[in-house]
């Protein structure tokens, strides 16, 4: 770094204007770009005003930050989103779905058979088993779609952009007939029963509700 200008190595905005504390990146000599928080303070020694820069590296507060936010928008277990996280993606689709002219869907299911499952092989069994659910879920809707868990054997499915009811009906069969196949829970083959909810919530350009 010696007699190179120092904006090669600190991105952000260090204008002698601004002093202060602010958050930037340090562009290590590999190139890889890390968190850092500058404090910027001017330096007049009698042959030109300068510039003093102390960076403290917050890669570990921005790491633990990013964790936190994590765990508190999604499910501990499964993975997905949780409710809280729910209600900021469904307000999303609303809005996407009153600007595009595409209704969205809203479907709950339900597992049956859970409280068997506690029961007969355990509770870290019945963990497993709703892992797996969460994952099968996960993996037969579209990237922009939002599949979340309410809590116990709870789950919402919210569907964007969806081409009407009977779009709507038939990725709810699907997703059902996908669920209700077996699964390999504590080495044992587990079948377990889905609900799935009458309500489903159409939002249309005009926010009507059925």
């Amino acid at each position: 770094a010696l007699g190179r200008p120092i904006l090669q190595f600190v991105v952000g905005d260090h204008s002698p204007d601004r002093p202060g504390c602010r958050p930037c990146q340090i562009v290590t000599r590999s190139g890889e770009e890390r968190p850092v928080e500058a404090s910027i303070a001017r330096l007049a020694d009698g042959r030109g005003d300068g510039l003093i820069i102390v960076c403290r590296d917050i890669g570990p507060t921005v790491a633990l930050s990013a964790q936190l936010t994590y765990r508190a928008e999604h499910d501990a277990l499964t993975g997905l989103p949780n409710r809280n996280q729910l209600l900021t993606r469904l307000g999303a689709a609303v809005i996407d779905a009153s600007g595009a002219r595409h209704p969205v869907a809203v479907g709950f299911l339900d597992i049956d058979g859970m409280k068997r499952v506690n029961d007969t092989l355990g509770h870290a069994a019945g963990d497993e088993l709703l892992v797996a659910v969460a994952r099968r879920l996960a993996s037969s809707v579209r990237a922009g779609d939002t599949v979340a868990r309410l809590g116990g054997d709870e789950f919402v499915v919210v569907l964007g952009r969806i081409d009407g009811p009977a779009r709507a009906e038939a990725v709810m069969r699907a997703l059902m007939q996908t669920l209700s196949a077996p699964y390999q829970v504590a080495s044992q083959p587990v079948t377990v029963g889905v609900s799935a909810s009458n309500a489903w919530i159409w939002v249309t350009r005009h926010t009507q509700w059925v």
